[in-house]
């Protein structure tokens, strides 16, 4: 009996996997706090696994205490997931080619964000707010 339950299982990933369904396509921007929310000042093309690094100017810093500086820089990847927040607070899926300069927008990370000469971090989902 527990060995076809365990089939069953295996049987549902399987069919999730091929499907192309990914756990990150579905974000809930209510859940969790970003680290920052800002404007987007400028847009750097990347290198290694980075596809481009965003400037953000911090308008807040909802979920983290504050590096000394009023930006950070977060490294776009074909890992980061990107949502546009329409006027009835639903998410709408973009592309990392739909970021522009002078959009604002919400920032959640992919891990721990760096402070040295500048905070910066992997991004996790960007969420435009406004255009």
């Amino acid at each position: 009996m527990r060995t076809l339950l365990n089939l069953k299982k295996i049987i549902i990933v399987f069919l999730m996997i091929s499907a192309g369904c990914n756990v990150n396509d579905s974000f809930d921007p209510d859940g969790e706090l970003p680290l920052v929310a800002g404007e987007i000042t400028e847009i750097e093309k990347g290198e290694n696994n980075y596809r481009y690094w965003i400037k953000v100017i911090a308008e807040s810093w909802p979920n983290y205490a504050g590096p000394d500086a009023d930006f950070v820089w977060l490294g776009i990847t074909d890992n980061s997931r990107f949502f546009k927040q329409l006027e009835d607070h639903t998410l709408a899926k973009l592309n990392a080619d739909d970021l522009v300069v002078g959009q604002k927008i919400k920032g959640w990370p992919a891990g721990n964000v760096i402070i040295d000469l500048y905070p910066r971090g992997r991004a996790e989902y960007i969420v435009v707010v406004e255009e």
